[in-house]
């Protein structure tokens, strides 16, 4: 199987950890908003007769950033107690395991993939095993789901980001979208969310950006830049609520949908 023609082209659904976990209250699952994103995806899955081809990422919320904070584990490679680092990894392993559970209970068939796995070694893009698994995944009718994690190399630990991650799979395989599931309805001109919604933003409209308190990635501001370089891939780059299952279902059926923010070039 290869994913160059249109009809192989994938869906990248980037989960934030703002709308899976209360991401002010350490190691909390949002269990009533990640019910509201399963639904829509199952939904949209089966009003797409299986043409819809998948691929999930999630962030770490307040599992993995909660103890990446505390142990000083950032986007910079940097030495970190083998305790921080384990406490972090399980962390997340344990937010993947509640995701993908909610996944599975509206009978989605799930591959889990560590991004150690998945990753060529500059990070950019996949690597040829991490490409042929997602691809052979994705022709059983998988949907391969990985997440952000803990990198370590020559000694060093370092975090590796969903968004970085989603980067990656549009550098590598042919994306036809990819959907940031936040918490709010889309892209706003300042953090207090003063003002509309901006429905088409291009790179040259300022935005003022902010982070929450478990937080190590960046926040708006990196998923942003993330997206605009995907989106220069020739993929559509989306920004939707997923307190809103109808509008998230609209999008990942390729149907209009104005009340999310999409970038322009």
């Amino acid at each position: 199987m290869t994913l160059d023609s249109n009809d192989c082209a994938v869906t990248i659904l980037k989960l934030g950890g703002s709308i899976i976990t209360n991401k002010d209250k350490p190691l909390s699952l949002n269990e009533h908003a990640l019910n509201l994103v399963v639904s829509a995806t199952s939904s949209a899955s089966k009003l797409s007769n299986s043409k819809l081809k998948l691929i999930i990422v999630h962030g770490g919320g307040s599992y993995g950033h909660y103890y990446a904070k505390k142990f000083h584990i950032s986007q910079q490679p940097s030495k970190v107690s083998p305790l921080g680092i384990a406490l972090t990894t399980q962390s997340m392993l344990k937010l993947h395991a509640s995701v993908g559970e909610a996944l599975l209970r509206r009978k989605l068939g799930i591959e889990s993939v560590l991004p150690t796995e998945l990753l060529s070694e500059d990070l950019l893009q996949l690597s040829s095993a991490g490409k042929s698994r997602i691809e052979a995944a994705l022709e059983c009718g998988l949907i391969p789901m990985t997440f952000g994690y803990v990198m370590h190399r020559h000694g060093e630990a370092f975090v590796i980001s969903g968004d970085q991650i989603c980067k990656a799979i549009a550098n590598s395989l042919n994306v036809r979208k990819l959907i940031f599931v936040i918490d709010v309805d889309g892209i706003y001109p300042d953090p207090s969310l003063r003002g509309e919604m901006i429905r088409q933003l291009s790179s040259t409209f300022g935005v003022t950006t902010s982070k929450r308190s478990y937080d190590v990635t960046g926040g708006i501001g990196s998923k942003l830049k993330v997206g605009f370089d995907v989106r220069k891939t020739g993929a559509q780059v989306f920004y939707v609520n997923g307190y809103k299952p109808n509008r998230l279902r609209n999008l990942l059926l390729g149907r209009k949908e104005e009340r999310a923010t999409e970038l322009v070039l």
